[in-house]
């Protein structure tokens, strides 16, 4: 995509689409990853954020939180307020730790992580958790967490041999 790293012109381009199309989750997800791609992390939140606020699906929510910079308390308090209306979404809750890492706020990111593997457990909620416990320097927690994540991932092969075609 020519496009790809022009967060000005990959702008202009979505303000072009139609608003109807605008409604479709692989295209916002398409274009919010783009932004977020090409550091307009303002841009890419704003975007996932009128999509949210319309129409919910969790599926956005990793680009969300993995845009490093741009107002991570204003996503924090935007997920927040998402949180009221939809308390037991795992992504939610692991984009909110997530988002907390980057303000380094760990007893809150810690919270959110735990929460989020208390409604599903993920990989990549224990993940979150092993690193978050070594950076506070608690190397047994960290290891069952990342022990946790290894065995969630060598269970993957096994669900998605069995028929079924979403991963962990």
């Amino acid at each position: 995509d020519a496009l790809q790293d022009d967060a000005a012109q990959l702008l202009r381009h979505w303000q072009g689409v139609p608003a109807a199309d605008r409604h479709d989750l692989r295209l916002t997800q398409r274009a919010a990853g783009a932004l977020a791609a090409a550091g307009a992390c303002a841009e890419s939140a704003q975007l996932i954020e009128d999509y949210l606020d319309e129409r919910w699906d969790s599926a956005l929510l990793e680009i969300y939180a993995s845009c490093k910079g741009g107002d991570v308390l204003g996503r924090i308090a935007h997920c927040e307020g998402w949180l009221h209306e939809h308390p037991q979404d795992a992504p939610l809750l692991l984009a909110l730790g997530r988002l907390c890492v980057q303000r380094q706020l760990w007893g809150k990111a810690q919270s959110y992580f735990e929460a989020s593997l208390a409604v599903a457990a993920s990989c990549a909620a224990h993940i979150e958790l092993a690193r978050l416990y070594d950076r506070l320097e608690q190397p047994e927690v960290a290891n069952r967490h990342y022990r946790a994540a290894a065995e969630c991932q060598s269970m993957a092969p096994q669900i998605q041999s069995r028929g079924s075609r979403k991963s962990l």
